[in-house]
């Protein structure tokens, strides 16, 4: 997913549809790594805690 140009400092949200490959019963959280990247820049690790539904 690209968001386009983002000025130094600023932010960008972006929403996004996953899969979740093991068994998990709906309305428990797991936890979901990302990575950003960009050019001039090393790869930045995330995670967020989402609900499944």
């Amino acid at each position: 997913m690209k968001l386009g140009p983002i000025a130094p400092g600023a932010t960008s949200v972006a929403s996004f549809r996953i899969s979740v490959l093991r068994k998990v019963r709906k309305g428990k959280k797991v936890k979901v790594t990302f990575r950003a990247s960009g050019a001039g820049m090393e790869t930045q690790f995330g995670h967020a805690r989402v609900k499944v539904k």
